[in-house]
C-alpha cells in the first residue's frame, strides 16, 4: 500500500524535473522552437499595416528596435511571445517561446519594417524580437560595410547578395599565411549572414587563373565582370593586410599592429566602390601555422583588355590599310590536277576553306557569325595564327592542296576594347590572309567595361 502511494509522487517529481530541464535547454537554444529570456530581446513588433491586429506570413509590420543601427536589409529576426508558465531565467527574466521569424525589408533611420517569413500561429503586435545572427558577427568590424552592400537589395525577402571573395593579400599583393588567416576571418563575417552568399573559392580561383590572375589584387574591372557573368556575383571583394607602422600611422598602439583595407566593387554599378580600413589585433591570428610572411601565392602584375576576333567575309580590302597582309601563289599550294580551276581559269572554282585560328597556341572554335574569340584577354603581345586550305567549290568543299598559314602579333593595350577582323580569300591566282586590329571607341560590346559581359 505504501509503495502504491509513492509511485504517483515519484512520477510527478520526474515530470517536474523533465519540464525544468526542457525550459533550461530552451533558454539557451537558438533553434526555432526554443526559448529565450526577456532580457535577450532586441525589440518588438510595434504595429501592422492598415491596422491589422493579427499577422501571418507575408504581412508587413513596423518594428521598434532598441538599436535600429544594428540591422540591415535581409537580416532575420526571431519572434517570441510569453508562454505563461511563470518560469524565469537565472536573472529573473521571464522565458519566452519562439513562434516565428521575419525578414528586414526596409531600413530608414528608426523606421524599420519587416515581413513575416514563418509563424507557428498568428502573431500579434507587442511580440518580442531577437536577432538570428551571432552577436560577434552582428556587431563586428565589417557591419557598416555589409550594411552599405545590402542597401541596393531589390528583394530582401527572397534575394541573396552573391559575393566573389578570392583572397586577402599583403602590401605587395602576395597571399601569405598571415593574410590567409585574415581572409578566413573576413569570409566568416560575410558568409555568416543569411542574405550573403559567397562564391565557392575553388571555382573563383579557377576563373581568375583563366585570365592569368594570381591574386585578387590583379583582377581589374574586366575580370571582375567575368565573376558577375559566370557566378552571378553582385560584389567583388578584396582585402589588403599591412603592418600599421608601414603606413606611417603614428596613432596606432601596440594592441593593433595591423591595418586591413577591404574594397568592395559593385558589379551591377561600376561607379560604386566601397573601401574601409580596420585596425586588427595580432591576437586574431593565433591559428597561423608556419612563418607568417611565407608566400602562398605570388602577385603578378596583370592587366586586361577585351578582344573580339572574327572572320569578316564581307570586308573589302580595296583602298584600305590593314595591319597584316599575306599573299601566296596558289600554284605552289594547289595540287597540279586542280590548278586549272584557280581564279581566271575555267570559272575559278577554287576557294579558301576550312579556316582555323589559334591564339597563343590554343585552338579557337568558330562560333556564330564567324566569331572565334570574344572575351577578356591579358594586355600585351599575343600571337594569332590563321590558316586555310584551298578547296574546290561544291558539296563539302573538298581540300585540293596544302594549308596556307600566317602568324601575326597582336599588341593589346590594357583597359580597352579591340576588334580583329580577319579576311581570307583569293585574289587572282593568290591566296590572301589579312588581319586588321582596331581599338574600338564605339563598340558593339555594350557595357563590357562595366561588367565584362
Amino acid at each position: 500500500m505504501k509503495q502504491d502511494t509513492l509511485n504517483p509522487i515519484m512520477i510527478r517529481l520526474i515530470l517536474a524535473t523533465g519540464i525544468l530541464l526542457l525550459f533550461t535547454w530552451g533558454a539557451n537554444a537558438a533553434e526555432p522552437g526554443g526559448m529565450k529570456s526577456l532580457g535577450q530581446m532586441q525589440g518588438v513588433i510595434e504595429a501592422g499595416e492598415k491596422n491589422i491586429v493579427l499577422f501571418s506570413p507575408g504581412d508587413r509590420v513596423k518594428l521598434k528596435l532598441k538599436n535600429p543601427e544594428a540591422v540591415m536589409l535581409g537580416d532575420r529576426m526571431d519572434i517570441y511571445e510569453p508562454v505563461n508558465t511563470g518560469m524565469v531565467d537565472g536573472r529573473g527574466d521571464e522565458l519566452l517561446g519562439w513562434i516565428g521569424r521575419l525578414v528586414i525589408i526596409s531600413v530608414d533611420g528608426e523606421m524599420i519594417f519587416g515581413s513575416l517569413e514563418a509563424a507557428k500561429r498568428e502573431v500579434t503586435a507587442g511580440s518580442h524580437l531577437a536577432s538570428t545572427a551571432e552577436d560577434a558577427t552582428r556587431q563586428g568590424r565589417y557591419f557598416g560595410l555589409m550594411r552599405m552592400m545590402t542597401a541596393s537589395m531589390a528583394d530582401p525577402t527572397h534575394g541573396l547578395i552573391t559575393v566573389a571573395l578570392p583572397d586577402v593579400t599583403d602590401g605587395a599583393g602576395n597571399v601569405t599565411r598571415l593574410s590567409e588567416e585574415a581572409y578566413f576571418l573576413l569570409r566568416h563575417a560575410l558568409c555568416g549572414r543569411p542574405q550573403f552568399h559567397c562564391v565557392e573559392r575553388g571555382a573563383l580561383r579557377a576563373l581568375l587563373g583563366e585570365y592569368d590572375v594570381a591574386t585578387g589584387i590583379s583582377a581589374g574591372v574586366l575580370v571582375r565582370g567575368k565573376a558577375a557573368s559566370r557566378f552571378g556575383a553582385d560584389w567583388f571583394v578584396t582585402g589588403r593586410l599591412v603592418p600599421a607602422d608601414a603606413l606611417s600611422n603614428t596613432s596606432h598602439d601596440g594592441a593593433f599592429p595591423f591595418l586591413l583595407t577591404v574594397t568592395a566593387y559593385d558589379l551591377n554599378n561600376a561607379r560604386v566602390v566601397l573601401t574601409s580600413t580596420y585596425p586588427v589585433s595580432g591576437a586574431e591570428f593565433h591559428s597561423v601555422n608556419g612563418a607568417p610572411d611565407e608566400v602562398l601565392a605570388a602577385y603578378r602584375p596583370t592587366r586586361h583588355a577585351y578582344l573580339r576576333i572574327a572572320v569578316d567575309e564581307g570586308m573589302t580590302l580595296s583602298g584600305r590599310r590593314v595591319d597584316h597582309l599575306f599573299l601566296a601563289p596558289l600554284d605552289e599550294y594547289v595540287d597540279m590536277e586542280y590548278r586549272r580551276h584557280i581564279g581566271g581559269v575555267s570559272g575559278g572554282r577554287v576557294v579558301m576553306g576550312n579556316i582555323e585560328m589559334a591564339l597563343d597556341g590554343k585552338q579557337l572554335r568558330r562560333g556564330a557569325d564567324g566569331v572565334y574569340y570574344d572575351d577578356v584577354i591579358s594586355a600585351g603581345s599575343h600571337i594569332l595564327c590563321v590558316s586555310a586550305v584551298p578547296s574546290l567549290v561544291g558539296r563539302g568543299q573538298p581540300a585540293i592542296g596544302r594549308r596556307l598559314d600566317k602568324s601575326v602579333e597582336l599588341d593589346i593595350a590594357p583597359d580597352a576594347v579591340f576588334n580583329s577582323q580577319v579576311v581570307v580569300g583569293i585574289v587572282g591566282r593568290q591566296g590572301l590572309i589579312a588581319v586588321d586590329t582596331r581599338f574600338m571607341k564605339e563598340h558593339p560590346f555594350e557595357g563590357v567595361l562595366a561588367d565584362g559581359r
